[in-house]
């Protein structure tokens, strides 16, 4: 199964389109201006057929961002998501990591914290593990070191394990 991954940001956002399998091939990764993000989806559409996506939601408490970019990113994210879901791709939308997820239970994960199994990843925390997939050689293709687009790519991984592993989502 194909899958998408999508990281909204203020300026530009990324995606990555991944092909599930043994090993997992990366279709495609890139950072675009945000006024140029469906257009370039559609694109990547006609090429590749995710059966999933994951488009990465905002958390209100987000460090280094004011309340108006922050209504401009849950806008974008969901504008994304609809577009996507209205050409029949079933979208989840998950935030990065969830505070409360290792306190409490009942408290969902967020994408990170079900890709690697920590408690508060980062970027590079995703960088490292796919890099480790790959050494391993469950992952083809070429990893960038742009934050967004591996956050893109962990993403995409993620939704291909729909839910990673079963976990609880965020």
């Amino acid at each position: 199964m194909i899958t998408l991954g999508v990281d909204p940001g203020r300026y530009k956002t990324a995606y990555a389109l991944i092909q599930g399998g043994a090993p997992n091939k990366i279709l495609a990764v890139e950072s675009v201006h945000n006024g140029e993000i469906l257009q370039t989806l559609k694109k990547q559409l006609s090429l590749h057929r995710p059966g999933v996506a994951l488009v990465e939601r905002p958390f209100k408490n987000k460090k280094r961002i004011d309340k108006e970019d922050l209504a401009y990113l849950f806008n974008l994210a969901s504008q994304i998501e609809n577009w996507l879901s209205g050409r029949g791709i079933r979208v989840l939308a998950l935030q990065a990591s969830h505070p409360k997820a290792w306190i409490d239970e009942e408290a969902p994960l967020g994408w990170r914290q079900m890709l690697t199994g920590l408690r508060y990843p980062n970027e590079r925390d995703i960088w490292h593990y796919l890099f480790n997939l790959k050494k391993q050689g469950g992952l083809e293709g070429y990893i960038p070191r742009n934050e967004n687009q591996v956050d893109a790519l962990g993403m995409a991984l993620c939704a291909g394990e729909v839910g990673c592993a079963g976990r609880r989502a965020a």
